[in-house]
């Protein structure tokens, strides 16, 4: 039931040590909710259009009335991080063995 309405629901009734001493049901009334204003009532979409914006080293951001999904192109600024074997795997904490050829051997 979506708009209001009668209920029965179960009661039950316990004693100090947990022990049920009784059960039965009970009628739970709901009212009726008469009228939804504005928007909200018949909303597919947003009211207005909302802008979703991402900022700092990553920039991007898109445009949306909420009636359907939406992705985000971004750009990564310029010098903003660092892709080196280092910050990527500590060479002073690692050890690494095996054998290496050059083309001219």
């Amino acid at each position: 039931m979506t708009n209001g309405g009668s209920f029965t629901v179960p009661t039950i009734t316990y004693d100090i040590n947990g022990h049920i001493t009784s059960t039965g049901t009970n009628k739970l009334t709901l009212p009726s909710i008469t009228t939804i204003t504005g928007n909200a009532g018949s909303a597919t979409k947003f009211n207005s259009t909302r802008k979703i914006e991402l900022t700092g080293d990553v920039t991007g951001s898109a445009t949306t009335d909420g009636s359907s999904g939406w992705s985000i192109a971004t750009t990564v600024a310029d010098d903003s991080h660092n892709h080196t074997s280092e910050t990527i795997i500590p060479l002073q904490s690692k050890t690494y063995t095996g054998i290496i050829a050059s083309a001219n051997d």
